[in-house]
């Protein structure tokens, strides 16, 4: 066989190793990889008005030592939303790289997003709540952020994996990828939620106290 030949043999290879954003999709369950924050947050608020849950109030915390206004929570909320821009950014590079089958730009920008979804972690782990919370507001917020620092955790193993998978041409990688996934999804969505629940207990006590 000649090295040309051969070459084009590895090349069709790593491309049938190499998922689409497709199939990475399915191959977790139906998990949309590319989920976001704000689609998660904007997704659970709608849900909570849509008639079939009006029955199934948001948790009750207790919020008589509540102070903090809905303006100051946005604030805070804005600051939810851009930690993750980076990551988010350099995994959908990666992504879209994969679809046109060009190994080199994803693998570069799979590295990209292994250390921007870190920093991401990383900030999650030390964010500061903001003033004016009630205690079991403070403990739901603390538990959010670290579902969020675990889910960006994981995303960043899923693009070191997934870089790993182009650069050895290896299935167990690609699947442990998408096993990493799997596990951002759960944890992304976990965390949106208790936010929106801290959300709205606010929004209902500045309407009483209107």
């Amino acid at each position: 066989m000649s090295n040309e030949d051969k070459n084009n043999k590895e090349q069709n290879d790593l491309q049938k190793q190499v998922p689409s954003d497709q199939e990475v999709i399915t191959g977790c369950g139906g998990c949309l990889v590319t989920v976001t924050i704000v689609s998660i947050i904007i997704g659970l608020l709608s849900l909570g008005n849509s008639p079939e849950n009006s029955q199934s109030p948001v948790e009750n915390i207790p919020v008589s030592e509540q102070t903090i206004t809905v303006e100051d929570f946005k604030k805070y909320e804005q600051q939810i939303y851009s930690l993750p821009q980076q990551c988010d950014a350099d995994y959908k590079k990666a992504m879209d790289a994969l679809a046109k089958n060009d190994a080199v730009g994803a693998y570069e920008q799979f590295d990209n997003a292994h250390y921007s979804c870190l920093d991401c972690f990383s900030k999650f782990s030390s964010l500061k709540l903001p003033e004016g919370l009630s205690s079991e507001q403070k403990d739901k917020l603390k538990d959010a952020n670290r579902d969020f620092s675990i889910a960006y955790k994981s995303k960043s193993s899923a693009s070191k994996n997934f870089k790993k998978g182009i650069d050895r041409n290896s299935v167990e990688s690609m699947a442990k990828a998408k096993e990493n996934l799997e596990l951002f999804q759960t944890y992304l969505f976990r965390g949106a939620g208790k936010l929106t629940e801290v959300k709205t207990q606010i929004e209902e006590q500045n309407k009483k106290t209107d």
